[in-house]
């Protein structure tokens, strides 16, 4: 099976393109965490604090998973130098550093399908017919992911990665697919009902979260198939979409974030509250007038807030 790329060069290069988007992710990450602590006014502001530890849990998931990198370039490299080098070095998958790096991927993919999924929960009005598969695809994943670190801890040596757990990892990458692609055409498809809804009673518009609920989905599926494609192809390009995907997923938790904080209190520039009381809408403007909406449908009521599902715990 030909890789294509040498293992060596394809993790110096995994390195340097996953140490870029970490550093937009942290610069991301800050500025979300400003915002928040910011705009901390009412519910939405005590709603969106709580998403703060969840985070700061994806930061130091990312930061531990880059730290692990260094560590094994400079290992291949300089401090145990072995027959075969830095390429023998890397395609030893019984070795404990390359087994945490996979352990740390899968539980930062994990946490992000969790909030994607307990999002698209709230979004559809907690409907547990909604919530029940997408957990149980949620477990399936999980058993996928920390099979593959099982599959490498008990790895018969000169095996490679490509050969050890190869039904495992394409079932852990076609399950996350999956979750992404149904809880964000779920949640965009809500979006857009609402936007609609919106816009007839003269709301400010919901498109901005809808586009980048769409983008960061799209990117991260993008990343998904980027890596199932090399791997089943037997390229160590693999590895290069793999390092991306640890920090893409930590990126499109702080967009989403960011676009509905900015949303809501963008939206005080005109009104000053917003109340949902058993399907009607009482919009109080900064101005002396008062209306009343009586069709706004179920689930409106959480239209901005509920993008966001750790305020709903």
């Amino acid at each position: 099976m030909s890789t294509f790329i040498p293992v060596d060069e394809a993790e110096i290069l995994s390195l340097f393109l996953e140490t870029l988007i970490y550093g937009a992710r942290l610069f991301i990450a800050l500025w979300t965490i400003s915002v928040v602590l910011i705009f901390r006014r009412g519910e939405d502001g005590q709603a969106q604090r709580r998403l703060l530890p969840i985070g700061f849990f994806m930061v130091a998931g990312a930061t531990s998973h880059i730290l692990v990198d260094v560590v094994r370039l400079v290992q291949a490299f300089v401090t145990v130098p072995q027959a075969g080098g830095a390429i023998a070095y890397y395609h030893n998958v019984k070795n404990p550093l390359h087994i945490t790096k996979t352990v740390l991927y899968v539980s930062q993919t994990l946490l992000g399908d969790g909030i994607l999924i307990w999002r698209c929960y709230i979004v559809c009005q907690k409907r547990l017919r909604v919530l029940f598969p997408l957990v149980a695809v949620w477990i399936a994943t999980a058993c996928c992911g920390y099979a593959i670190s099982i599959s490498f801890a008990v790895a018969a040596p000169g095996t490679t990665v490509f050969s050890t757990a190869l039904n495992w990892v394409t079932s852990f990458g076609s399950l996350t697919a999956a979750i992404n692609i149904i809880c964000t055409s779920a949640i965009a498809y809500r979006i857009w009902s609402t936007g609609r809804l919106s816009q007839w009673q003269g709301s400010t518009s919901l498109w901005p979260i809808f586009v980048v609920v769409i983008e960061t989905g799209m990117l991260y599926t993008a990343a998904i198939l980027a890596f199932l494609i090399t791997y089943l192809a037997g390229s160590n390009g693999q590895y290069i979409a793999l390092d991306m995907m640890t920090q893409i997923v930590g990126v499109s938790f702080c967009l989403i974030v960011l676009q509905t904080q900015l949303q809501v209190y963008t939206r005080t520039e005109q009104m000053s509250t917003i109340r949902f009381v058993n399907g009607n809408t009482r919009v109080v403007s900064t101005g002396m007038t008062e209306s009343w909406t009586a069709k706004a449908t179920k689930g409106t009521a959480q239209q901005m807030q509920t993008l966001v599902p750790a305020g709903e715990a």
